[in-house]
């Protein structure tokens, strides 16, 4: 799993930011430079069902997504940690 040292590049050193996969930008901790550009901030949208559902016996009647994913390095699956009540 990277370290915040790993991800954060230090000065003169750029981040290799991969192409194919998506990247999520919230603060400019990763951009080197913006001369020309500026930033467009979108409301969120609530989705009419809940994203995760208690099936699980330990869940009991809520699923609070506050936690953290992973990715598996063995099963190559993100693996998800959360609250319940």
């Amino acid at each position: 799993m990277p370290q915040v040292t790993d991800v954060i590049p230090s000065a003169g050193n750029p981040l290799d930011v991969r192409s194919d996969v998506p990247q999520l930008f919230v603060d400019e901790v990763m951009v080197g430079g913006s001369r020309g550009l500026w930033r467009t901030l979108h409301p969120g949208r609530k989705l009419d069902r809940p994203v995760l559902v208690p099936d699980r016996p330990w869940e009991g009647r809520r699923v609070y997504v506050y936690g953290t994913v992973h990715p598996d390095p063995e099963s190559g699956l993100f693996r998800m940690w959360y609250l319940t009540r």
